[in-house]
């Protein structure tokens, strides 16, 4: 067991719970958004998932513990980064152009998910600039 739990089951819980309050803006939902990105998490303790799938769709969005066969979008990144990115304490786009992210799949794809997580990000963490 991880000392804070991340990416164990509980952890996906309690995200899919929080993610459930987070809507799409209205631009988001007008384009009917619908993106798959597989989290390859490197560098994971054994009791933590390698790998989550983020959902943004007409179901609302979700964490799972699976990879998606057919991702539009495959972001590579350590735990410790993950970690920091989940909790607020690294923003997911100071990551990327530090190169801790690495991101491959439809650039699309890639533009409607920052979006979203932009906004995902401030409902979450609103103390975090």
């Amino acid at each position: 067991m991880t000392d804070d739990g991340f990416l164990e089951p509980a952890w996906f819980e309690s995200m899919n719970r929080r993610l459930s309050s987070v809507s799409l803006d209205s631009q988001l939902s007008a384009e009917r958004v619908c993106v798959r990105v597989v989290f390859d998490i490197t560098k994971s303790p054994p009791s933590a998932s390698e790998v989550m799938t983020f959902f943004v769709d007409e179901q609302g969005t979700r964490l799972e513990a699976v990879a998606d066969p057919a991702p539009d979008l495959v972001v590579s990144v350590s735990y410790a980064d993950a970690a920091q990115i989940s909790s607020g304490q690294m923003r997911s786009s100071q990551a990327l152009r530090d190169g801790r992210l690495k991101v491959r799949g439809d650039v699309n794809a890639l533009i409607q998910f920052s979006a979203w997580m932009s906004e995902a990000h401030r409902a979450l963490h609103p103390s975090v600039e």
